[in-house]
């Protein structure tokens, strides 16, 4: 895929998963099972120095979609749409109006772009954000030759799933790790 000046733009896929730390083989954890991660990160593109800046899940989603801190766009409390809050009422972060999800430009630079299916960014993203949204938006539903940005949330290590699962088998018997 060519733009007019000869640069390549390349597809993205972004893979985002929560609660787990560094702890997939690609990273070097020796118990961890995960050939297909592992692949992936030999083919593609592997961060080595991405941290987190919030210690919470939907801050860290505003500040990773945004390209900011959470606390410079007001979504730096969890939870703020909750409305069984003591100490405030229910309200929503409001980014500037500068700040735009980067899908955004992403889709007006010619991407489509595609979020399976987390949006708990502690604001409502812009209907101009995504090309598709929800359980069935994929990268492969684009129009042909079309380049993509699509994000795959995998919610299988956060934490509010680890405990409906507390029942289950043992994968890696903890005498191993």
């Amino acid at each position: 895929l060519r733009r007019a000046s000869g640069r390549a733009r390349h597809n993205v896929l972004c893979v985002t998963c929560e609660d787990i730390s560094p702890l997939l083989g690609s990273y070097g954890d020796p118990v961890a099972l995960t050939p297909v991660l592992d692949r992936f990160a030999r083919e593609g593109v592997r961060f080595t120095r991405m941290f987190s800046s919030s210690g919470v899940c939907a801050p860290s989603r505003a500040a990773l979609i945004t390209g900011m801190y959470a606390n410079a766009i007001g979504a730096n409390n969890m939870r703020t749409s909750t409305k069984d809050l003591a100490d405030h009422a229910p309200y929503e972060a409001v980014p500037p109006p500068a700040v735009r999800p980067f899908p955004e430009y992403l889709r007006a630079a010619g991407y489509y772009t595609t979020n399976n299916a987390k949006t708990d960014y502690q604001f409502t993203p812009p209907l101009t954000a995504w090309d598709e949204n929800g359980r069935d938006a994929h990268w492969k539903n684009r129009p042909e030759g079309m380049p993509f940005f699509s994000v795959f949330n995998l919610e299988t290590t956060h934490e509010s799933q680890v405990w409906a699962r507390a029942n289950d088998p043992e994968v890696v018997p903890p005498e191993t790790v």
